[in-house]
């Protein structure tokens, strides 16, 4: 009860009800990422052109920087990482929550704080290891 906890994920079911069974506290501004599988399959998958794809680029980033923010910001407890090969909303297409966020130069200051401690259910388990 009360720990921080961050879900790196599009599924808004994958946070919420372990928020709510372990009485934990949410470290993001965002219930899910759902902003990262739309751009990223558009981009994958060359489904734009010019301004299109500039904004598409845009949306990553401006959702990559929000959260690295947020890492830094709530210094969550617990992090669990969607690492499903097939994750819900990216249809099919693989992707890495910790390749995605290491394009951002602040996040490997704010990780070096994480250690993995485990996994459940296709999502890795990180704990902060840095003081609070």
């Amino acid at each position: 009860p009360g720990m921080r906890i961050a879900v790196l994920s599009a599924d808004v079911a994958a946070g919420f009800p372990l928020v709510n069974r372990t009485s934990a506290r949410w470290a993001s501004r965002y219930p899910a990422h759902w902003l990262v599988p739309g751009a990223h399959i558009r981009l994958q998958r060359g489904d734009c052109a010019g301004q299109v794809c500039r904004e598409l680029a845009e949306v990553l980033d401006r959702a990559r920087g929000n959260m690295v923010d947020d890492l830094i910001a709530y210094r969550p407890e617990r992090v669990f990482i969607d690492e499903n090969r097939r994750k819900l909303f990216f249809g099919g297409e693989p992707f890495d929550y910790l390749a995605f966020l290491r394009q951002d130069a602040r996040f490997a200051a704010a990780w070096s704080c994480y250690a993995r401690i485990g996994s459940r259910r296709g999502y890795g388990v990180w704990a902060r290891t840095c003081g609070a």
